[in-house]
């Protein structure tokens, strides 16, 4: 089980070093960063006004929500959603249901195309995705979704943790422009390093979840 996985991270690796391919792939990470927000949004009642996906992985969310209390979780919600999901991804393959959760990935890129992405990247990169994993469900070969899926896991797993260090280490050197941990700093009077760490260590925590529960 090992081997087969090291197999799928050296692809994820090596797609990650090419160019724009590289940042077409991680946006699927900043999709479900996006929606992790969007969902809590929704379980405090408020409204998702609109996603925005960019072509260097970046993403913006616009919410319209009163509470204090809200805007804490739904700030806290995008870097600890990816992880989640990777587990998620994760514990649907080990149980062979590879199908269904590419079925998963089409309906959760539908529901991000219909309801709240409106910049033109973002409409280009959820269309050209959901054509991507429609392609594997017309070839029905189950080798070939297999393949696809498990990449798609370990690309989630990689980018969720690199994307938490990331805003780790820029919450230690520039806490004004590190995002989320920025926005939990002036809600919460919290250091931006805090948030920064807690969302690389809980990213690291997952990840040892999944190696030890599926792989190793």
């Amino acid at each position: 089980m090992l081997n087969d996985w090291l197999i799928y991270f050296l692809l994820t690796f090596f797609i990650l070093q090419i160019p724009r391919v590289n940042l077409y792939f991680a946006a699927l990470n900043t999709m479900f960063h996006e929606m992790g927000h969007a969902i809590v949004c929704l379980l405090f009642k408020g409204r998702v006004v609109k996603i925005s996906l960019f072509p260097n992985t970046e993403g913006q969310i616009i919410t319209a929500s009163g509470s204090w209390i809200s805007r804490v979780f739904i700030s806290y919600a995008g870097y600890t959603f990816p992880p989640l999901v990777a587990y998620g991804c994760f514990y649907l393959i080990g149980e062979g249901l590879h199908l269904n959760l590419l079925y998963g990935f089409i309906g959760v890129s539908v529901i991000n195309l219909v309801l709240w992405v409106r910049n033109l990247y973002g409409l280009f990169w959820l269309t050209t995705f959901i054509g991507l994993c429609l392609v594997f469900v017309y070839i029905g070969d189950s080798g070939a979704i297999e393949i696809f899926v498990h990449f798609l896991a370990a690309l989630l797993l990689v980018e969720a943790v690199r994307s938490a260090f990331i805003i780790c280490l820029l919450s230690m050197r520039d806490r004004r422009q590190a995002g989320d941990a920025t926005s939990l700093a002036k809600s919460t009077f919290i250091p931006a390093f805090f948030w920064g760490a807690l969302f690389f260590v809980q990213s690291i925590i997952v990840a040892f979840w999944i190696f030890s529960a599926f792989i190793a």
